[in-house]
């Protein structure tokens, strides 16, 4: 049970907490997170992103993990920094806290019943 909800805890917190708006590439630096969206519309996340010289170098997120890669600017639609969102973090936080709660009303309760037996 303590699995479950520690799963659940994680899902939540991280599902919606993150917020992206679009930047220059020169800025991306100066971001954790990085998302580009090429040309043909295929979206990369790009951690350790810099720029150099019109394109952005970093560790690309692929099928296999993260790999070392560039893509030049000309190739880009958008770029975008990350960064944690409170206008998300706060309700997710609220709504495992009162899924928590219910939880453990429901386990409580239950638990009683069978002891009433």
């Amino acid at each position: 049970m303590r699995a479950l909800l520690a799963l659940l805890m994680a899902t939540v917190l991280c599902a919606g907490c993150d917020s992206y708006s679009q930047i220059e590439p020169v800025e991306v630096a100066n971001h954790e997170k990085v998302r580009v969206t090429m040309t043909d519309g295929e979206r990369q996340e790009v951690r350790d992103a810099r720029f150099e010289s019109d394109t952005i170098r970093g560790e690309f997120k692929g099928d296999e993990g993260w790999t070392e890669g560039a893509l030049p600017v000309d190739s880009l639609t958008l770029v975008e920094g990350g960064r944690v969102s409170a206008a998300k973090t706060i309700p997710a936080v609220i709504g495992f806290a009162a899924l928590t709660a219910v939880t453990v009303a429901f386990w409580v309760g239950f638990i009683g019943f069978l002891s009433a037996e």
